[in-house]
């Protein structure tokens, strides 16, 4: 059975919401699809990278906003360098990197910890027996140099300028659910959804406050929950822009469902630190 919520008085947070979106030209055509990696493939290559993420970042011990600002860093690195010049494997550990420094959590971790995760993480996914990297060993060393190198590559491509590239709508949730009368169930699920946004690419092609819109607008519809006609309109939403937010989380609900972000890939990138193996 449906349950009506929500009501229309006009919320104040639309007005706190940053615009961190990518340029048209640039969404229209990303540098990976101008080297012929088809949409499909680079949707799965920047999600798995994602996953890479979230679970390094999870052995390791740090904050969700650790891992947001990382998945962060990824798509938008990836819509200045192709898939074909940078594997996701390196560009994924080294945003780890970078995104502990900006959240100030790297003094709680050392460097061999974040390099340790990641070869745990190729060791699982390639089918491998767990045997520890020896520190200081040839391929520490080498691993080592790959990250700190794709670092460097990040802060030239990102400008060295984060406070107006990273946006975490998920700060709207709490005034929202407050203004909007949602329901706690509806606020954890869309929680939830937003999460999901980090592995697709929403985040730079519409404004946070919609990001969030849509999915507090999925949420309602799993879970049967009847919010106001057009109510998304008090944010300045589109129910296009709408549409478009929750088939791109939808889409990434099908590779979760067929493992594609859970296996192994094979780097595009011609020059990558694991195509030929560790």
């Amino acid at each position: 059975s449906e349950r009506r919520c929500g009501g229309r008085r006009r919320p104040s947070v639309r007005q706190r919401s940053m615009d961190v979106r990518l340029p048209r030209e640039i969404l229209v055509a990303s540098p990976s699809a101008q080297e012929g990696v088809s949409p499909a493939e680079e949707k799965r290559h920047r999600a798995w990278g994602c996953m890479l993420i979230l679970q390094a970042t999870r052995l390791i011990r740090r904050s969700h906003m650790v891992c947001a600002t990382a998945q962060s860093l990824l798509q938008r690195f990836f819509f200045r360098r192709s898939l074909k010049r940078f594997d996701v494997f390196g560009v994924a550990m080294a945003c780890l990197l970078l995104s502990l420094k900006l959240e100030e959590e790297l003094d709680m971790v050392m460097l061999r910890e974040l390099i340790f995760a990641f070869h745990r993480l190729y060791q699982d996914r390639r089918g491998l027996a767990h045997v520890p990297m020896e520190l200081g060993g040839e391929r520490y060393w080498r691993w080592k140099q790959h990250l700190v190198t794709t670092e460097r590559h990040l802060l030239k491509e990102l400008g060295f300028v984060f406070s107006r590239a990273i946006e975490h709508p998920h700060r709207y949730i709490l005034p929202l659910k407050e203004q909007l009368q949602l329901p706690n169930a509806l606020a954890q699920r869309c929680f939830a959804l937003l999460n999901d946004t980090l592995f697709v690419d929403v985040g730079l092609r519409y404004r946070g406050i919609h990001v969030v819109a849509a999915c507090i607008h999925l949420a309602a519809l799993q879970l049967g929950l009847v919010l106001p006609e057009a109510w998304w309109e008090i944010l300045d939403c589109t129910a296009e822009d709408l549409g478009m937010i929750m088939t791109s989380i939808l889409q990434f609900h099908e590779l979760l469902q067929d493992g594609a972000v859970h296996g192994w890939l094979d780097p595009l990138a011609e020059e990558s630190l694991l195509r030929d193996g560790e």
